[in-house]
């Protein structure tokens, strides 16, 4: 994945899919199974997930991965156990 996004927001999208809604898990599976970081998100997937995230383009995957990132966080706080070394800055997950 590309350097915008941080080990946390891969190790969300990768162990929590359990929490995600049927798109965010069909993006997540692609963004860390498949996705090298710099492709733009594929005509197949795009075509399953664009009415959820309005305002976001096929040419850039990373602000889609926050938002899901940021969902879980905010729905799912009790159930997400971030690793140790990244328990203190949440708000890093945020781009901030």
């Amino acid at each position: 994945m590309t350097s915008d996004l941080t080990d946390r927001h891969q190790q969300l999208l990768a162990n929590y899919q359990n929490l995600m809604r049927t798109h965010e898990k069909l993006f997540a599976r692609w963004a860390t199974e498949v996705w090298d970081g710099r492709s733009e998100i594929p005509a197949w997937l795009w075509d399953r997930i664009w009415i959820k995230f309005p305002g976001k383009t096929r040419k850039d995957a990373v602000p889609i991965c926050r938002d899901i990132c940021i969902r879980i966080l905010h729905e799912h706080r009790s159930e997400v156990h971030l690793r140790e070394e990244n328990a203190n800055n949440d708000r890093s997950i945020m781009g901030n």
